[in-house]
């Protein structure tokens, strides 16, 4: 979907991650074949494996395996966006809105309040940042069974999002449902997208101040205010680019192995500064070889 994904599958293609995984693997074993053959062979000479190497080895893998589980979701949304859902009252312009990111008719527009009453998605890029977008039903109190259920998928997709757009009409004053949605957004990543900003406007444009979210004025109809809308989405997110050549995690079940490896080599480090036997200690490193082979 762009540069960074292309250059994440390139890796993957090339093993970065296999290599990754086999520096910890390789570090957990010859950890394992030491407390192994101390357990097998107590009489015998053999080179002495101290808990002191032990525990740096362990802190080593810890940490390595604690940054590969924290890029996930950066990686996650290089591959396939950020979850984004565009929300606000009737006719405030969201349906234009999307076809002005989607570049196309991707939602119905017209003039009669409620014509979206299904969640509509699709993926768009705005500069280096994909938005995986949906366009939502006008958020209202209604007697009509159909909207009312997409009200309800509307409210429900607005509560999982991870970045959200309110639309609010400049050109209307604020009402009851504007400000209950902007008052919900404190602390989450949101921006207010103060549309029709090519008519006259309606309220000022400090009544919006008191929610504390970021504000960007544009017209979904004519496209003014697109590129402001860009720079305070990435203003917004902050995707931080990992390192996308070292390797990444590609999936939910190589995530779910590599937190499992992490949270045994954790327990093997607590064990190890609780005076647990080696033997038991042992037991748990290699129970995170054996998640990290798995990967």
């Amino acid at each position: 979907e762009g540069r960074e994904a292309a250059r994440a599958a390139l890796s993957l293609k090339d093993g970065a991650l296999y290599r990754r995984i086999q520096e910890m693997t390789g570090l957990l074993s010859g950890v394992c074949a030491g407390l192994g053959a101390w357990v097998d062979y107590p009489d015998d000479e053999l080179p002495e494996l101290t808990e002191g190497e032990i525990a740096r080895v362990l802190a080593q893998v810890q940490r390595e395996l604690g940054k590969l589980v924290g890029e996930y979701d950066t990686g996650r949304i290089w591959r396939e966006g950020v979850d984004t859902c565009i929300v606000g009252r009737p006719n405030v312009g969201k349906s234009t809105l999307m076809n002005l990111l989607y570049g196309g008719e991707k939602s119905i527009v017209t003039q009669i309040p409620g014509t979206t009453r299904d969640l509509v998605e699709t993926r768009v890029r705005l500069g280096e940042t994909l938005l995986s977008l949906t366009d939502t039903a006008g958020l209202r109190e209604t007697d009509d069974p159909v909207e009312r259920i997409g009200v309800e998928r509307a409210r429900k997709k607005l509560e999982t999002a991870a970045l959200v757009l309110a639309v609010v009409d400049s050109s209307a004053p604020l009402e009851g449902d504007d400000r209950a949605l902007l008052q919900s957004l404190a602390g989450r990543p949101a921006l207010v997208l103060v549309n029709k900003s090519d008519l006259e406007p309606a309220f000022a444009a400090g009544e919006l101040e008191q929610f504390g979210v970021p504000v960007v004025f544009l017209s979904a109809k004519t496209g003014e205010g697109r590129e402001a809308l860009e720079e305070k989405i990435g203003e917004v997110l902050q995707i931080a680019k990992p390192d996308v050549s070292g390797g990444i995690l590609a999936n939910e079940r190589q995530l779910a192995c590599a937190r499992e490896a992490l949270s045994q080599v954790e327990e093997a480090r607590r064990a190890l500064e609780d005076g647990v036997t080696l033997d038991a200690v042992d037991v748990l490193i290699s129970g995170a070889v054996s998640s990290l082979l798995s990967l």
